[in-house]
């Protein structure tokens, strides 16, 4: 599985369609079922949930700098182009 800019692609296929001249209905049929798609991975969710368990890790400091690093590395992961 991969994961995609579902809002990007439905910018694709709106152009596509007036690009190639095609049915508008038939489009919209296709944005409203990338649309009904469940969330596969919500990174900001992710994220939020690997903050809230910063709070345990006072243990050691190289824990809290591990589950620092993990966050960051999720953060990064998610692209904004």
């Amino acid at each position: 599985m991969r994961l995609i800019d579902a809002d990007r692609f439905k910018k694709q296929l709106s152009a596509m369609a007036i690009k190639e001249n095609l049915n508008i209905d038939k489009v919209s049929a296709m944005i409203k079922l990338i649309d009904s798609q469940p969330t596969a991975y919500d990174a900001d969710k992710a994220i939020e949930r690997l903050e809230e368990l910063q709070q345990y890790f006072i243990y050691s400091n190289t824990d809290l700098v591990k589950l620092s690093e993990v966050i960051e590395i999720a953060k990064g992961a998610v692209k904004d182009e």
